[in-house]
């Protein structure tokens, strides 16, 4: 099992990276896709772009870092996407890139609500970048589960695992802002199972856990923090000080 996943994020990574694959690999000779799997790849490729913009128009409204540094993920997301499209030589739905143009009018509406939301304050601002990553995690499982097709179970694993990250980034904002996150398109537990446990009391219920994994700061003093990388297999904990 643990020679698969290396080898899965291995091929991910060449995915993102737009590195080549040996003659005879299945990802370099791919097979057509059918209906429900190109619609679904063009829509992920959209999708990733809501993700973009909305938080490309929430930095905008609240100057907050995390915002910029996701979206900033988002748009290589989206370059992922893409060049999975060019692979299978399939139309981009994406005709601009402009913020708030979708080719998807469900998608439009929800930017439209989503960036409505996130206007109301720094803490829906927040709590709209975890509705985001929950639908994402959302959609890319179900992604994952209704293709065989190796170069689309690599990509949408990375992205999921992108976003993972990012879930558990808006939730300890929102943590350390003094709120109290609850599971918006997911299962609570599967929220927790991703998240770890923010709000547990140090010296009583506070573990050490992979929730913790993030770039760490006090509001106040933004750009003054830490970077902490947790990896519970081997008991170890890794911090970066960044001043």
């Amino acid at each position: 099992m643990k020679k698969l996943i290396i080898s899965i994020a291995a091929l991910a990574a060449l995915t993102l990276c737009g590195g080549s694959f040996a003659a005879g690999d299945p990802i370099s000779t791919p097979q057509a896709l059918d209906n429900a799997e190109t619609a679904t790849l063009i829509y992920m490729r959209e999708e990733e772009k809501l993700a973009r913009d909305t938080y490309i128009t929430l930095y905008d409204l609240w100057s907050m870092r995390l915002f910029d540094n996701i979206q900033s993920s988002e748009q290589r997301h989206m370059d992922a996407m893409l060049r999975i499209l060019n692979l299978f030589s399939i139309a981009d739905a994406v005709t601009s890139v402009a913020v708030g143009m979708f080719t998807d009018p469900e998608l439009a509406t929800l930017y439209s609500d989503l960036t409505a939301r996130g206007a109301v304050s720094q803490m829906e601002a927040l709590m709209v970048g975890g509705f985001i990553e929950e639908m994402d995690i959302r959609d890319l499982r179900l992604a994952i589960t209704e293709t065989d097709e190796p170069a689309l179970i690599n990509s949408y694993s990375n992205l999921l695992a992108g976003s993972r990250n990012h879930l558990r980034t808006f939730v300890s904002h929102v943590i350390a802002l003094g709120g109290s996150y609850e599971a918006q398109v997911l299962d609570p537990l599967d929220v927790e199972e991703i998240v770890g446990d923010f709000e547990a009391v140090p010296g009583e219920n506070f573990r050490i856990n992979v929730g913790l994994n993030d770039a760490w700061y006090y509001p106040p003093t933004a750009g003054q923090g830490f970077f902490i990388t947790v990896y519970p297999d081997i008991g170890k904990v890794f911090r970066l000080v960044h001043l």
